[in-house]
C-alpha cells in the first residue's frame, strides 16, 4: 500500500504563501509560486499537484504508475479538448521543475483580458511553446488567437495553433517535460463519461456537490455560482477520514456506486463523440481515432 503526505494549502490565507508569493494576485497563478516555494523546503522527490475537486475513484493505482524518472514535469491532455490541463500535474523537486513553476506564475502578467483566455491553462500552452523553442514569429501567430479568444471556438483554434507547432510528437516535448496523451494520464473530467469509470481510471476531475443529500435534489446541472455540479458523484457517502490509514483495506473506506463502474470497452463507446474541435482547423492527430487503441495506445510504441 502506497503512503503519501498530503499538503492542503489555502492559497489565500497560508502564511508562508503570503510571505513568498504575495506579488501574484491571481490565485490560479499564485498556487504555482506557492508550490515552488514549498518544494524548496521539502525533501519530497515528487509532488502530485491537483485541484480540490479531484478525487480517487480507483484506489488500485498509485502515483508512481505515471512518473517518468527522466522528466521534471509530467502533464496530461484533457479528454475532450486536447488542452494540457493545469488542474493536476506531477513535478520533480529539482531546479528545472521549480523554475518552470515560477515561470508559469510570472505568466499571470501576460494573460489576455478576454473571456476565454482560460487563465493558467491557456498560459501553460504558451509557456510550453517557449520551452519547445518555437520561433517568436510562430508563437506570435498563436498568441494573436489567444488574445482574441472571446469564444470557446476561438480558444480551441489557439490550442490547435499551438499543437501545429508542437507537432505530433508533442507527448515527448523534451527530456524534462512529458505530456501524457489524452486518456493515459491519471485524471479525467468525470462528465466526459457521465460519471462512469473503468479499471484504467485513477482520479476524476470536476467532482463537485453541495453535499450528498442535496445532490440528489438538484435539477439544474449548475449551481448558482455557475460551476458545474457532477450529478454522477461516484461515492455513496462521505469519507470518514479517520478510517483512511495504513493497514485498512480500501473496501472499508471506499463506498462506491456499483453502477458507475463499467468495462473499459463500454467506456470507450461512451467517450466517443465527446471531443470538441473546431471544424475550420483539422489536424490528423487530434481526432477520436486514438480511442481505437485507448487505453493502451502508449503500449504500441
Amino acid at each position: 500500500m502506497a503512503e503519501y503526505d498530503l499538503l492542503d494549502v489555502d492559497t489565500d490565507n497560508d502564511e508562508y504563501a503570503k510571505s513568498t508569493c504575495a506579488e501574484f494576485q491571481d490565485r490560479n497563478f499564485r498556487r504555482h509560486c506557492i508550490l515552488a516555494q514549498y518544494l524548496k523546503k521539502s525533501d519530497a522527490n515528487y509532488v502530485l499537484a491537483m485541484d480540490g475537486d479531484m478525487a480517487v475513484v480507483n484506489p488500485h493505482h498509485c502515483i508512481e504508475d505515471y512518473i517518468n524518472s527522466n522528466a521534471s514535469l509530467i502533464f496530461y491532455e484533457r479528454f475532450h479538448t486536447f488542452e494540457i490541463t493545469a488542474s493536476s500535474f506531477i513535478v520533480k523537486n529539482d531546479a528545472y521543475g521549480i523554475e518552470f513553476l515560477m515561470d508559469w506564475a510570472r505568466y499571470s502578467r501576460r494573460v489576455p483580458r478576454v473571456s476565454w483566455a482560460n487563465s493558467d491553462n491557456g498560459a501553460l500552452l504558451s509557456l510550453l511553446l517557449e520551452k519547445r523553442l518555437v520561433s517568436s514569429h510562430e508563437r506570435a501567430m498563436c498568441t494573436r488567437l489567444w488574445q482574441h479568444a472571446n469564444t470557446v471556438d476561438n480558444y480551441m483554434k489557439y490550442i490547435q495553433c499551438a499543437y501545429i507547432f508542437l507537432g505530433s510528437k508533442r507527448n515527448d516535448l523534451s527530456e524534462q517535460i512529458k505530456i501524457l496523451r489524452r486518456g493515459h494520464g491519471w485524471g479525467r473530467d468525470g462528465w466526459t463519461s457521465d460519471g462512469k469509470w473503468c479499471d484504467h481510471d485513477f482520479l476524476m476531475h470536476a467532482i463537485k456537490a453541495v453535499d450528498y443529500s442535496s445532490l440528489q435534489k438538484i435539477d439544474s446541472p449548475t449551481l448558482n455560482d455557475g460551476h458545474a455540479v457532477d450529478k454522477f458523484l461516484p461515492f455513496l457517502q462521505p469519507f470518514n477520514l479517520s478510517e483512511c490509514k495504513p493497514g485498512r483495506a480500501y473496501n472499508d473506506t471506499y463506498h462506491m456506486k456499483p453502477e458507475l463502474h463499467v468495462p473499459c470497452d463500454e467506456l470507450r463507446t461512451r467517450l466517443k463523440g465527446r471531443l470538441i474541435v473546431p471544424q475550420t482547423v483539422l489536424l490528423p492527430y487530434l481526432d477520436d481515432s486514438d480511442l481505437d487503441c485507448w487505453p493502451s495506445c502508449e503500449k504500441l510504441k
